[in-house]
């Protein structure tokens, strides 16, 4: 398909210079061959109305025409170009032959004016269009934007502290665990040694208490007492270690920090954001399609994807769901009483996944996605593939 588009998209564009070559040549070339005393600003004239969207072509041509065609007599004008009399007279015999068909349609009342003649047929072409191709092409092999998302975790520390430490640095790929930075642990390593010696104090003394109170020389009430203290020491120590730990920060997931601006001095508080991370576990594909176009879309269907940042390749993918939801139909709880706006048909999204899971595609990344149905699987995929990777050949271009 990809070639077929290249091929489609060089011919139609071959066809549109040869039509403008055609039509700009065409009174400068009858102008010639009619030995017109006037041929080269016919040709110049006729070259000019292209700039201005061929308006007074008609009058230039007829202008060529003016001129009997004396070939014989006078001097020789420079020919601008090869020009056939019988050509001229069969598309002038064809042109009249024609209109004539077309005056005697409406002489006999079948079209009443030739205004209605033109807007008849424009209508007939443009239902034409929508019911073999278009409609079929949108159900069958509907198209929208994608865009690429990744899941971002924003990184902030449990406590609170100046940073001694950023050992990372921006956009490099960093595995689990990682470390992204530190805090100062001196307060915290000074809490978990005070606790640690209170806690061997208290479990030396419910140590005692217990010995003397199997020999009935103590009060079980002591050892009771002890015994609740060793066990909020330990859990004090326990919080003292978290909070110690918490102090090196990690990385959660593979992934990267795009932007490193943390440097070692600034203070954090606790639960204040000092990067973005970006997982790169899973990447999302997501397709926004008109809702019309999703009533044949399901899970498992084909899909191609093309991107602006790799113009000229195609990926394969597959339809993972459809989220038949969008913000238009959220209900949040309140305390007014719903309000009825105008509805508009908001666009519903559908999530893909790469069939090749080693393509590396940057978040934010957009393009094009094509999705191919269960119905009308002939033509209209065919005609969808070659859209889609004419768009792929404009991305080398286009902005």
């Amino acid at each position: 398909m990809k070639w077929a588009a290249l091929g489609l998209t060089i011919f139609i564009m071959r066809l549109a210079l040869y039509a403008v070559w055609t039509i700009g040549g065409m009174p400068g070339r009858v102008a010639a061959a009619r030995n017109h005393p006037k041929a080269e600003a016919i040709n110049v004239g006729s070259w000019a109305t292209l700039l201005f969207g061929v308006i007074g072509w008609p009058w230039v041509l007829m202008w060529a025409y003016s001129h009997p065609g004396s070939r014989g007599s006078g001097p020789k004008r420079p020919r601008v170009g090869r020009w056939d009399d019988r050509r001229s007279s069969m598309i002038i015999l064809m042109t009249g032959a024609y209109a004539g068909f077309l005056f005697l349609l409406i002489k006999v009342g079948i079209f009443k004016q030739w205004a209605g003649w033109m807007s008849a047929s424009c209508v007939v072409v443009f239902i034409s269009m929508l019911l073999i191709f278009v409609i079929p092409m949108n159900f069958g092999a509907p198209a929208g934007p994608v865009v690429v998302l990744k899941n971002t975790v924003q990184i902030s520390p449990n406590v609170a502290g100046p940073v001694v430490e950023v050992p990372v640095s921006s956009n490099t790929p960093l595995r689990k665990n990682d470390v992204l930075f530190m805090i100062d642990s001196a307060p915290f390593q000074a809490a978990v040694d005070s606790i640690s010696a209170r806690l061997a104090l208290a479990e030396l003394r419910l140590k005692q208490a217990s010995e003397l109170a199997a020999d009935q020389a103590g009060s079980v009430y002591e050892v009771q007492q002890y015994d609740a203290e060793v066990r909020g020491l330990q859990a004090d120590l326990n919080a003292a270690r978290w909070n110690l730990d918490q102090t090196t920060i990690k990385a959660p997931v593979d992934g990267w920090v795009l932007d490193v601006a943390l440097l070692p001095g600034v203070r954090l508080a606790a639960g204040q954001a000092a990067m973005a991370f970006i997982d790169e576990s899973e990447t999302f594909l997501v397709v926004q399609m008109q809702q019309i176009n999703t009533r044949h879309i399901e899970p498992g269907d084909a899909a191609e994807v093309i991107f602006k940042l790799f113009p000229g390749q195609t990926f394969s993918a597959t339809v993972v769901r459809v989220f038949k939801a969008n913000s238009s139909g959220q209900l949040a709880p309140s305390g007014t009483i719903v309000t009825l706006d105008q509805f508009d048909a908001a666009p519903f999204l559908v999530h893909l996944s790469l069939d090749d899971p080693d393509v590396f595609v940057p978040a934010g990344s957009v393009g094009t996605a094509a999705i191919y149905t269960g119905q009308f699987t002939g033509l209209s995929h065919v005609i969808r593939k070659i859209l889609l990777q004419q768009q792929n050949w404009k991305n080398y271009v286009q902005i």
